[in-house]
């Protein structure tokens, strides 16, 4: 159970930080994903800068709280809210019929869409498995061969993840 747990936690905490390193990094980004936010339609205009800070705030509390041991399962709790939300605003913008990009690991072109839903409710199920297994987690040591493959197997799920745009245009958009 502890390699699972360092899974989800691994995991988890690579995609919070990939997100809230990309609404940072290269010239305007930040501004990109507030206006991403406010083409939304959800949060009204004048509150779209806080609740683009917020979110980038949350990302980061999510990735410093699975970071430290102590807080863990506090991480695993908060990763499961900001999913959940992100969740609700993702099917909102949907049904509203909103053509708003996903911004959430920096540029992109992809209308927001069931997929992102999809992605979202998986790692709202990590987080929820990885909490859950902390519960059932020994104390013991992990063996250096099983935290690689643990540390591998969640490098290769982020990529996935965040690449899925791009790999769900590769099968389903037409040449």
């Amino acid at each position: 159970m502890d390699y699972a747990v360092l899974i989800c936690r691994s995991l988890l905490g690579l995609v919070f930080a990939v997100s809230a390193l990309s609404k940072l990094r290269g010239r305007a980004p930040f501004a990109e994903f507030a206006t991403s936010i406010r083409r939304l339609g959800i949060v009204p205009r004048g509150s779209v800068t806080a609740a683009a800070a917020g979110i980038l705030v949350a990302e980061v509390a999510v990735v410093v709280a699975l970071a430290v041991p102590a807080t863990v399962p506090a991480g695993f709790v908060l990763a499961a809210a900001v999913l959940a939300v992100f969740i609700g605003t993702i099917s909102a913008a949907v049904r509203r019929g909103t053509t708003a990009p996903c911004l959430c690991f920096g540029a992109s072109s992809r209308t927001l869409g069931p997929r992102h839903i999809v992605r979202n409710t998986i790692l709202l199920a990590v987080s929820l498995a990885g909490g859950a297994g902390g519960v059932f987690a020994g104390a013991g040591p992990l063996e250096p061969a099983g935290l690689a493959l643990g540390l591998f197997v969640a490098a290769v799920l982020t990529v996935l993840i965040i690449r899925m745009d791009d790999l769900v245009g590769l099968f389903a958009d037409p040449p």
